[in-house]
């Protein structure tokens, strides 16, 4: 039986390159859904395969969620996992500000987050209330992009929950799945469409988002450093 692959390439500059594919099929996990060869701007919020989710029985990578499972919030209750969306994506394709983010272990505060954390651009944090795109706590040393050379695929998660709340993410609070039009884009959409019959609108948390750097306000600044072209980086106290 041939197998068959998720294959996403995104962000603005995201085009198919069917050579590049096939000779670097070796990189590519296989799929449960059909081939998904996606050249427009897709803004996933995933989790990069491994990262660890607190649950109510303690915390399970993210590949091991179930529907069903309860997660623990950030503000200390809990929530149902309705469905967990999984999707291959090719940085190479995607323009810098859309690679995936790695966030260092403690860049946020003691523990924040308690081992390295790696999610997509659009994907955010909740920081003082805001809930921050990680792209945009991006300082070039304990807050990173992810370069295509050094993760040239990369396996990403989405999880969806009965309301858009903050779940925990290696240690630190971050975003549930927020629905942008794009769940078709994830290879096991059609498992969606049979447990729902449909699209779920699912309505944004009431919290602020920032989804620049030059929108930070100074307290997050402060956590993270600054990067300034004229002074360079200034790390954070």
């Amino acid at each position: 039986m041939t197998a068959r692959y998720d294959i996403v390439f995104f962000g603005p500059n995201a085009s198919f390159d069917a050579d590049y594919a096939v000779a670097n099929l070796d990189m590519i996990s296989p799929g449960t859904g059909a081939d998904q060869y996606n050249a427009g701007n897709i803004f996933t919020e995933c989790f990069a395969e491994g990262t660890l989710i607190e649950t109510s029985d303690g915390s399970m990578p993210v590949e091991a969620l179930e529907i069903g499972d309860m997660l623990r919030t950030a503000d200390g209750g809990e929530t149902r996992v309705l469905w967990v969306g999984h999707q291959s994506i090719f940085p190479l394709f995607a323009g810098e500000k859309d690679q995936p983010v790695r966030i260092r272990a403690g860049a946020l505060g003691a523990n924040l987050p308690a081992e390295d954390l790696i999610v997509t651009a659009d994907h955010a944090l909740m920081l003082d209330g805001y809930l921050v795109n990680a792209s945009a706590l991006v300082n070039h040393e304990t807050i990173d992009f992810v370069s295509a050379d050094e993760m040239p695929m990369l396996r990403v998660y989405h999880v969806e929950t009965e309301a858009h709340e903050v779940i925990l993410a290696n240690g630190c609070p971050a975003e549930s799945y927020l629905p942008m039009q794009d769940r078709a884009s994830f290879a096991n959409y059609q498992e969606y469409l049979d447990l729902y019959g449909a699209d779920r609108l699912v309505h944004e948390m009431k919290a602020p988002r920032i989804s620049s750097r030059r929108l930070l306000p100074e307290s997050i600044k402060a956590k993270t450093g600054s990067l300034d072209r004229n002074r360079g980086f200034a790390k954070s106290a």
